[in-house]
């Protein structure tokens, strides 16, 4: 989760990245950050990657 400012005010940012790949495999902003906002971001790359079951996915927990 990151935050962006542009002319219109600040954007929050959150990204998934596929470790092994180093690819990008979900992101999406929002003007807050909310549960939502990390719930669509997980959505997309959940559906892009089809993960098979026992993945893990590990969160760097930040703030």
């Amino acid at each position: 989760m990151s935050y962006l400012k542009t002319g219109d005010g600040w954007l929050y940012l959150a990204v998934i990245m596929d470790l092994y790949s180093r690819r990008i495999v979900g992101r999406h902003t929002s003007k807050r950050m909310t549960r939502s906002l990390v719930e669509k971001v997980f959505l997309k790359a959940y559906n892009l990657r089809k993960p098979p079951n026992g993945l893990v996915f590990h969160s760097e927990r930040g703030s």
